[in-house]
């Protein structure tokens, strides 16, 4: 059976909720194009690609922790 996800009634705090996590997403999305093309530009070193390969996973781990959080699973 699938569980049951509790939706919050719109209200200006839940709008403010959502407002800060996009607020979060573009803060990686900055520290990540930052990360790929001026801190290691090229992919002619493994540890650059290494870096970056880590990096862009611990944020998509990030991403689905909060997504599974907000769903209460």
């Amino acid at each position: 059976m699938t569980p049951q996800v509790k939706i919050n009634k719109p209200s200006l705090q839940e709008v403010q909720n959502y407002l800060k996590l996009d607020e979060h997403y573009a803060l990686q999305e900055s520290a990540l194009r930052k990360l790929f093309t001026k801190t290691y530009p090229k992919n002619d070193d493994i540890d650059d690609i290494l870096i970056k390969a880590s990096s862009l996973m611990i944020f998509i781990a990030l991403i689905f922790f909060q997504f599974f959080q907000l769903l209460n699973i």
